[in-house]
């Protein structure tokens, strides 16, 4: 089975979501759901520079007091707001996702979809997209079943 780069991603990222103790049925929805937005935000995210969108310098000249810290000068989020207890039942999905480019985003994201008594899960997306790109571009597909006899 081949993966496109985008799946290979998305796959990546329901794995993430199941580390924050989403179960796997809801992160294939949260993933379905976001789809129409992160599959070319993902295209347009491997389109950056790494060295330029990497650059420590830039990095820490961008950091201050209160924000996220980051590894990426031009972040991209996913994320995820979900009422008390969202975790709890499996069925429920949440009440917002988003895909945020940069922290105003983010910030805004919060602003309208995380009231108090929300849980949020945010996902950095472009250190994984480019840390698994390159590590995509150094394999070699196996040939599996009866064509590899």
């Amino acid at each position: 089975v081949w993966f496109s780069p985008y799946e290979a991603f998305a796959l990546l990222m329901g794995v993430l979501l199941m580390e924050h103790r989403w179960p796997q049925g809801t992160a294939v929805r949260i993933l379905r759901q976001a789809r129409p937005r992160l599959e070319p935000e993902h295209a347009r995210i491997l389109t950056f520079d790494p060295k330029t969108l990497f650059d420590q310098a830039e990095v820490e000249r961008q950091a201050a007091p209160g924000m996220p810290a980051l590894a990426s000068a031009d972040p991209v989020f996913l994320a995820i707001a979900t009422s008390w207890g969202g975790r709890a039942n499996p069925d429920m999905a949440p009440h917002g996702l988003s895909v945020c480019r940069g922290r105003a985003e983010l910030m805004a994201f919060w602003g309208q979809a995380a009231p108090a008594g929300t849980s949020t899960t945010v996902l950095e997306l472009t250190s994984p997209a480019h840390q698994l790109a390159r590590c995509l571009s150094s394999t070699t597909p196996k040939i599996r079943g009866r064509a590899s006899r």
